[in-house]
């Protein structure tokens, strides 16, 4: 099973940490990093997810979690601006509470999204993928029920 490592990827961290933690993560096995993004200039973003990109590779997978720091439209702008760096998803760029905002988002993009953190319950899943509102769940079966909960209601 694929896995990536959510550890080491805050956004305080300097640029220089963040790729050092990534190739630590590449060469403990792991297939890709999450990293956190929502600076307050889209260019600091930038910057340091292409810095992660450019020492690990295309061959290694990287995430950026927004944890529903942006607008619309700041979302929209931000996902243009990744979009050469070949994440593989977005994550919760929008609030949770506003479907039609990540439809719009979503829709503006080909960059995947991802949802899931603040979903508590599996019909609010089946409305965000009917909807087209994400490309990527993740869904916690803490939060959201169990196991054969979430699996039943797909």
């Amino acid at each position: 099973m694929p896995v990536y490592t959510t550890e080491g990827g805050w956004l305080n961290l300097p640029t220089e940490e963040l790729v050092s933690k990534s190739v630590l993560a590449k060469k403990s096995g792991f297939l890709g990093c999450k990293l956190k993004i929502g600076k307050p200039y889209v260019l600091e973003d930038v910057a340091k997810l292409s810095a992660v990109r450019e020492t690990v590779g295309e061959a290694f997978e990287i995430m950026g979690d927004a944890n529903q720091a942006f607008t619309v439209s700041e979302a929209i702008r931000r996902a243009r601006l990744f979009k050469p760096l070949d994440l593989a998803w977005l994550e919760e760029p929008l609030s949770a509470e506003d479907t039609e905002d990540e439809v719009c988002q979503s829709q503006a993009t080909t960059l995947p999204v991802a949802v899931g953190e603040w979903l508590y319950h599996i019909s609010h899943f089946r409305d965000y993928l009917v909807r087209g509102a994400c490309s990527v769940t993740q869904v916690d079966v803490v939060r959201a029920g169990d196991v054969h909960e979430i699996t039943r209601g797909v």
